[in-house]
């Protein structure tokens, strides 16, 4: 009997996000995912920050505006891989 009804639920979950138009479906998958991912990207940006603000730049040696070449190279980097792989 339980099958049954676990199989009522399903259909009426998947009837509901069938009833949605493509774009809808589209935006409903698509937004936790780029959600979680902006959420990462800022995780790490301020990661970078707070490395420095700890002593990283000091550990490295670096002097001038080393540091801020080295973050600019690894977020470009980054950046164009990412774009890569969506292609």
């Amino acid at each position: 009997m339980q099958e049954g009804a676990s199989q009522g639920m399903f259909r009426g979950r998947t009837s509901a996000l069938l009833s949605h138009s493509p774009f809808q479906q589209i935006d409903i998958c698509l937004i936790p995912i780029m959600a979680v991912l902006y959420l990462l990207s800022h995780i790490d940006r301020t990661n970078i920050g707070n490395a420095k603000i700890e002593g990283m730049d000091k550990d490295l040696r670096l002097t001038g505006n080393q540091y801020n070449i080295a973050t600019t190279i690894f977020f470009g980097t980054s950046l164009h891989a990412a774009s890569r792989h969506r292609v």
